[in-house]
Formats: structure tokens, sequence, C-alpha cells
């Protein structure tokens, strides 16, 4: 789960461990989802360039919101 805060190095960070073991092992980077203490969700011009350095690094990286508030799966 990202956040506002989460920095492009923490994400590549993460690619490269997940890297160590196999480069094609999907990364789902999911932006938070904004309620009770979380007041705001990364914006599209935080999230993707995160997607690129991780895909420099992973062959699978996608990008997936949150659908536990879709489903009433609070």
């Amino acid at each position: 789960v990202v956040t506002a805060q989460t920095s492009t190095e923490e994400l590549e960070s993460v690619a490269r461990q997940v890297a160590s073991v196999d480069v094609s092992v999907p990364l789902v980077l999911q932006p938070v989802t904004p309620m009770a203490k979380v007041r705001e969700a990364p914006t599209a011009s935080q999230m993707l360039p995160h997607m690129r350095a991780c895909e420099r690094i992973l062959k699978d990286v996608r990008l997936i919101p949150q659908t536990h508030k879709v489903y009433g799966a609070l």
C-alpha cells in the first residue's frame, strides 16, 4: 500500500528485494484509501513515477486500487 509520503527510493528497494528472488514476481502497487487517520491518497503524478521506477527493476508491476471499501469490507 502506497501513501502520499512513500518515496520512489523506498519502492525501488522493495523491487530490488523482490528481484533478488525472481524478476518475474509481480509487484502490486496500491494507493492507500483515505479513511480514518489517512486523509490523502497519492496522486497519479506520484504513482506513475513510482511504477516506472519499479518497472526498470521488475518485469511485472501493476497499479491496482484498493477495493475493500467498494465491497464494504472495512
